[in-house]
């Protein structure tokens, strides 16, 4: 056990001003669909709410149904305040994706002008491919 803290106080020394967000998959898919110990995500929320720490959730592999419930943010209960979603949105039949963002987020952003755009924003086949499907799964 002292082996293990060792670590943290030199590591939150030097992070505590230099990381502002954690992202990751809820199910990481890439390396295998592994899911992580039933300690792991609440570990990584309760560090994230202590220190401030933007968390974001990956949910272009996981979110749609893949785990039971809408997001696998649900399955592992963390409140992202950002989510990255694709694949699912539209069972993958079209090239379409987004982000869901907190309502404090969504202020912020908001407040003043943050004007963005993709290549193949507002796409109409891919929305009316995305609305088709949401329907389909509710």
């Amino acid at each position: 056990m002292l082996a293990r803290a060792s670590w943290r106080k030199p590591f939150w020394s030097w992070a505590k001003d230099r990381v502002t967000a954690f992202i990751a998959e809820p199910v990481q898919g890439a390396g295998g669909v592994i899911v992580a110990p039933d300690s792991y995500w609440p570990a990584v929320q309760r560090i994230c709410d202590k220190y401030d720490i933007l968390l974001i959730a990956d949910e272009v592999i996981c979110g749609f149904g893949r785990t039971g419930n809408w997001f696998g943010s649900e399955t592992v209960r963390i409140r992202p305040e950002i989510m990255t979603i694709a694949k699912g949105l539209s069972s993958g039949y079209a090239p379409v994706g987004g982000a869901i963002v907190s309502d404090e987020i969504a202020r912020v952003i908001g407040s003043t002008e943050f004007n963005h755009g993709y290549t193949y924003s507002g796409h109409p086949f891919a929305a009316t491919v995305a609305l088709e499907n949401l329907r389909i799964l509710e």
